[in-house]
């Protein structure tokens, strides 16, 4: 039984309403639109072993919201020692856009890394 038919269901029985009314705001708020993601632009640039350094593949990755001017930018490191084996470090930072600190003026930056290992099969 969902939430909404939980509410309906208490609705019938009591005639309190305010189950439906709260289903309702979610539903018209950002939780229960769509996000089809327009007016985003990607970009990726990889170069496979510079410089003749074996095995290591660096990248950069940025997609960018052209609406609010928020944006993301991941920098990537990929080391492949043997067949099926990548060690992938990768970093994320994001500024911008609806991060955007109205009351103060200003913008939140965030960076975040991680680390992934894959073998075979893994991917």
């Amino acid at each position: 039984m969902t939430f909404v038919d939980d509410s309906y269901a208490t609705f019938r029985r009591t005639g309190n309403a305010s189950g439906l009314q709260r289903a309702q705001t979610l539903a018209e708020g950002p939780y229960g639109r769509p996000n089809p993601m327009r007016h985003y632009l990607y970009f990726r640039s990889s170069q496979k072993e510079p410089f003749d350094i074996l095995y290591f593949t660096p990248a950069l990755t940025s997609i960018v919201n052209v609406t609010d001017g928020s944006f993301n930018v991941i920098p990537e490191l990929v080391y492949s020692p043997v067949t099926n084996l990548e060690v992938r470090v990768r970093g994320v930072g994001s500024s911008g856009g609806q991060a955007r600190n109205m009351a103060r003026g200003r913008t939140i930056t965030a960076w975040n890394s991680g680390y992934a290992i894959f073998g075979d099969g893994d991917r």
